[in-house]
């Protein structure tokens, strides 16, 4: 092996000790968390739930019928939503307000980690319209 090829391969190997300790660091929950989210990044309809929030906030009719109008090929389906908004819920993305009157009326928003979110995911947006060559393949459905 040559010393460059030696090099690279010292340069990856503290690459991945320095990646072995952060994981160490942060412990199981930490992994968890980065899992969890980095699995809401693989999910369309959370991202699009997440996007179209950053509008402002919306009740669960008028957030299905966005979702519809944006997403041409499918429907999110009522059971599909509701799993939806309660996932990002318990990662603190969105908060569900209900309001109290004859009929309780039920609101979901952004959180501030949900603004943060949206704001990286529009960033990823930005970086594959702009530098990915167009088209792709699309990828199969899960």
């Amino acid at each position: 092996m040559t010393e460059p090829e030696e090099q690279l391969h010292e340069t990856q190997r503290a690459a991945l000790r320095r990646l072995a300790e952060e994981i160490r660091e942060g412990g199981p929950a930490l992994h968890d968390h980065v899992r969890a989210v980095f699995g809401l990044l693989g999910d369309k309809w959370a991202i699009l739930i997440l996007l179209v929030l950053q509008a402002g906030p919306l009740r669960h009719a008028e957030l299905r019928r966005a979702l519809d109008a944006m997403f041409l090929r499918e429907r999110i389906s009522q059971r599909i939503l509701t799993l939806k908004l309660r996932a990002l819920e318990r990662l603190h993305m969105i908060e569900r307000h209900v309001t109290e009157a004859a009929l309780p009326r039920v609101d979901y928003a952004l959180t501030p980690v949900g603004v943060q979110m949206t704001l990286r995911v529009r960033g990823i947006i930005d970086w594959i319209a702009s530098d990915l060559p167009l088209p792709m393949v699309p990828a199969e459905d899960d």
